[in-house]
């Protein structure tokens, strides 16, 4: 459910980002987009969690994993290493993005990136997961330097090729090949917590 609306989310986005009105939106509500978003998928992942405990608790095997047979501390472990843990991370690292861009940024004189570019990235990042996020740089690295070729060789000159609608539609592609193509992979389950 999460990585469903999580591409609903960033699929909208990018189709807004084609047009003035839709730029002006994403640019007045980049926090709130961002942050609801980060709170959805915590919520979401409390449901989970509780779901799981309640399943659980009826099954005739899975109550034995809860107390008074276990201590409660297994299941918070299990909970937050397979339902908190891929969010967790990505959120950490969205937050180091939300702060290194401006700062990359106004190095290079306000240059690099746009000032909601810094909410883009960090959206889809955070909704990666991980290790999914390791995928998105990687995919994005790709895509950047695959566009600034076909840059180069139709404008035939450097020019600069802006991140802007690149962050959201990486996301997408990150997030469908980590859930369909990539989540049975060794080096996924390697990467996975």
């Amino acid at each position: 459910m999460a990585v469903l609306a999580s591409l609903v989310l960033l699929t909208v986005l990018f189709i807004k980002s084609f047009t003035k009105s839709g730029r002006l939106f994403i640019s007045d509500n980049r926090k709130t987009i961002y942050w609801l978003s980060v709170t959805t998928i915590f919520i979401y992942s409390f449901y989970i969690a509780y779901q799981q405990y309640d399943v659980w608790s009826f099954g005739s095997m899975g109550k034995y994993f809860l107390p008074p047979y276990t201590d409660i501390s297994y299941f918070l472990f299990y909970s937050l290493t397979k339902t908190f843990a891929p969010y967790l991370i990505s959120f950490v690292i969205s937050l180091a993005l939300l702060k290194g861009l401006p700062v990359l940024n106004r190095r290079y004189g306000n240059n690099l990136f746009e000032e909601e570019e810094y909410y883009l990235a960090a959206l889809s990042i955070f909704l990666t997961g991980h290790p999914g996020w390791i995928f998105y740089f990687l995919i994005l690295v790709v895509v950047y330097l695959l566009a600034h070729l076909y840059s180069l060789f139709k404008e035939k000159k450097q020019a600069r090729v802006p991140l802007y609608r690149l962050w959201l539609i990486v996301a997408v592609i990150s997030i469908f090949l980590g859930s369909y193509a990539l989540s049975s992979t060794s080096l996924w389950l390697l990467l996975k917590i």
